[in-house]
């Protein structure tokens, strides 16, 4: 992660300027005529503490400085006297004392350097730390390095930077041990969210040496190294003993987000894991939810996350990103937290704030009209018991200088709520609002607010603006007014049949309205149908009937009547007709109802016989031509008893059309198709069996049995 987002090394930087450090360096480098000697740095940079965040190559142009030396010799005039500045140079003098050659100092400008730092270097850690790597005798140079480590230190980065020193990892563990327990512990004065540079040079560096320290006093270190590798939760054991230690819940779980970044150390947690997904969502949701401003690095390390996880590599819990994930547990307090929500993050949510407290005035200044009248609906309609809806429209009318009306010129995410609120409590007057907006043609918003809220009747008060409209306006004059597609009886019923299937659902009921008003909006709603959608009356009528609203608005004669009238005109209604002749009829009424359907269907039974009698005739006319095989073939195509006999009946007649002894001059295969008729009309008992008989006998003997 960029550091230019999150400071990595904050507590160096405060007492060391790194950009001139990393700049000096550089120099050196660039003015080394050693091919190697940039490879060279890099095997050294690779084992400080603090790394390059920052292009420096350019540095020292602005200050006209070409060379090593003449930094060394004119610091003073054109970088200053800071403390910050003397150590930085000194540091980056010492660390690449191996890249110095002879043409990058001339006369005694490094010499002269040298004797400055000696002269105020006494309890200043960083500069003696750079007099020992500078310092040529070894014997000497043991003797810093032994002093620097036996000093008791308060602070613990200054204890981190002696550790640093030792070559022999080992070594400088065992002597610095007790110390680092201290300053990692109780006595600990470097936080570890700007300090996660440094926290990861520590166990990229030294977790061998730490986990091999099983003592319960290195718990603490031992759970440190673990933070880039876990999801320390807040139930963990890991997370309890850092809490005890005296670290922050919030401070833990900030530095186990930022460790996951920690991209020096190989066997880090995968930041596409659900582990590392979850962390990242714990951290925005206590760092968004904090009561206090946060520093502009942490927001712009929340925003570095919410672009990193734009999309879950694997959706936990159904999630598909991060702001999925968190959303329904932010609840931002901080005015600067809320204007930078609204700034970057840019996503729909429900922000809660006391408008009327001054530390949120800064919303109306810093955001964008529309967003901060967006946001302040929000608040107005979420708390408006804490003042009454005219303090409200005073309040931003104070805090914008405009008037809080131009809330409902466009469509925004609470407009129909804002205005059934100020029209519920008397700061919108419908009648006035209508006649200001009604030449602005049929898509003008405010238009579009009172088809969706005025027009469907929603409170008393739209009740009284439609009775007033319908007095002055017919039904195809509002059509010119609020658009061809306006009618007003669809606000009061819909089509649940589908494409091209009349099936209407009447929806007038309105809990404040009276049987007189609800009576009187069925006429208007009536009228409307009639009027301007005249081919589907019929089915609104019936849709009306079945409504429980209008069956109790009128008496059942009534109903009745129309139901009758329905059915006249040839729709029977099928079983939602039934229901209502049940609901509306009499019992005389039903008994007479049921005799005439009765016999309605055995009129339609008794011609459905004949019908279908006459069809059979006709296909035995076509089938048959005069042989006992066609007659055969007539018969197999019915297979119903009833239809068997009416056919074999048919069959019956055809056969007394032959003459007498007829078989005896029959084909082979006709005779056998004879006496399958014969069989048939014995199965189906079309004839007594003598007549059968006789018939048969008269077939095929002829004269003879006369």
């Amino acid at each position: 992660m960029n550091q230019e987002i999150m400071p990595a090394y904050a507590a160096y930087q405060k007492a060391i300027d790194l950009t001139l450090y990393h700049a000096f360096a550089e120099l050196v480098v660039q003015t080394s005529q050693d091919d190697k000697a940039r490879m060279h740095y890099r095997q050294i940079e690779a084992a400080q503490i603090w790394q390059q965040d920052v292009d420096v190559s350019i540095y020292f142009e602005q200050y006209s400085l070409r060379y090593p030396g003449e930094v060394l010799e004119r610091f003073e005039e054109k970088l200053g006297t800071d403390i910050r500045i003397v150590r930085a140079l000194a540091l980056a003098l010492a660390v690449t004392r191996t890249l110095h050659a002879d043409q990058m100092f001339v006369g005694s400008q490094r010499s002269g350097f040298l004797q400055k730092i000696r002269r105020i270097a006494d309890g200043d850690v960083y500069l003696s730390g750079a007099l020992y790597h500078l310092e040529e005798d070894t014997v000497r140079q043991r003797a810093l390095l032994d002093a620097l480590a036996k000093t008791e230190y308060t602070k613990t980065e200054e204890a981190l930077f002696v550790l640093s020193l030792f070559d022999d990892r080992e070594e400088g563990y065992q002597v610095m041990h007790a110390q680092l327990l201290r300053l990692f512990g109780p006595e600990r004065t470097m936080p570890l969210a700007f300090n996660c540079g440094v926290l990861e040079w520590f166990i990229r560096t030294y977790t061998e040496q730490v986990k091999a320290c099983r003592s319960k006093a290195d718990l603490v270190l031992r759970t440190l190294v673990k933070l880039p590798c876990m999801n320390m939760k807040q139930d963990s054991r890991e997370f309890a003993v850092l809490t005890a230690a005296g670290y922050g819940a919030d401070e833990i779980i900030l530095a186990n987000s930022l460790a996951m970044w920690m991209d020096r150390i190989s066997y880090r947690l995968s930041s596409n894991s659900i582990p590392a997904e979850k962390l990242a969502a714990a951290c925005c949701k206590m760092l968004l939810n904090c009561p206090e401003a946060l520093p502009d690095s942490l927001y712009g390390y929340v925003g570095w996350l919410f672009t990193r996880y734009k999309d879950f590599s694997i959706k936990y819990e159904g999630n598909r990103d991060l702001w999925a994930a968190v959303n329904s547990s932010l609840s931002p307090s901080s005015p600067k937290t809320i204007l930078w929500m609204n700034q970057n993050i840019k996503q729909s949510f429900n922000y809660r704030f006391d408008v009327f407290d001054p530390q949120y005035d800064c919303l109306a200044v810093e955001l964008k009209r529309d967003t901060y009248l967006e946001l302040f609906t929000m608040q107005m309609l979420r708390s408006l018991g804490s003042a009454t809806t005219g303090q409200w429209l005073a309040r931003y009318k104070q805090l914008t200088g405009a008037d809080y009306m131009e809330y409902f010129t466009c469509f925004r995410q609470h407009t129909e709520e804002a205005f059934t609120l100020l029209v519920e409590t008397k700061k919108i007057d419908l009648w006035a609002f209508f006649e200001k907006h009604r030449a602005e043609g049929e898509y003008a918003y405010p238009l579009k607010l009172l088809r969706d809220y005025a027009l469907r009747i929603s409170s008393w008060k739209c009740y009284r603006f439609v009775e007033k409209l319908l007095n002055q306006y017919r039904f195809t004059q509002l059509q010119e007014i609020f658009g061809d597609r306006f009618y007003f009886h669809r606000s009061f019923c819909e089509n649940t049949g589908g494409y091209g299937n009349e099936n209407f659902r009447t929806i007038i009921a309105r809990p404040f309205l009276g049987p007189e008003e609800h009576r009187k909006l069925y006429e208007w709603v009536d009228s409307s149908f009639f009027q301007m959608e005249p081919e589907h009356y019929t089915a609104f009528v019936w849709s009306a009937l079945k409504d429980p609203t209008i069956q109790r608005l009128y008496d059942r004669p009534t109903l009745a009547s129309v139901l009758r009238q329905l059915i006249a005109r040839g729709n029977s209604g099928g079983y939602d007709g039934n229901c209502l002749k049940k609901r509306f009829y009499s019992k005389k009424e039903l008994e007479a109802d049921r005799k005439a359907a009765a016999e309605k269907k055995e009129q339609e039974q008794m011609l459905q016989k004949q019908q279908e009698f006459l069809k059979r005739k006709e296909k035995l006319e076509q089938i048959y031509n005069g042989s006992a095989m066609s007659l055969v073939q007539f018969a197999d195509k019915y297979y119903y008893k009833e239809d068997k006999q009416q056919a074999m009946n048919m069959v019956y007649e055809k056969l007394l059309e032959w003459p007498a002894g007829c078989v005896q001059e029959l084909t082979p295969i006709d005779t056998q198709n004879f006496f399958v008729l014969c069989g048939m009309l014995a199965k189906y008992e079309t004839r007594p069996k003598q007549e059968l008989l006789d018939m048969v006998k008269n077939m095929i003997e002829g004269g003879a049995a006369a």
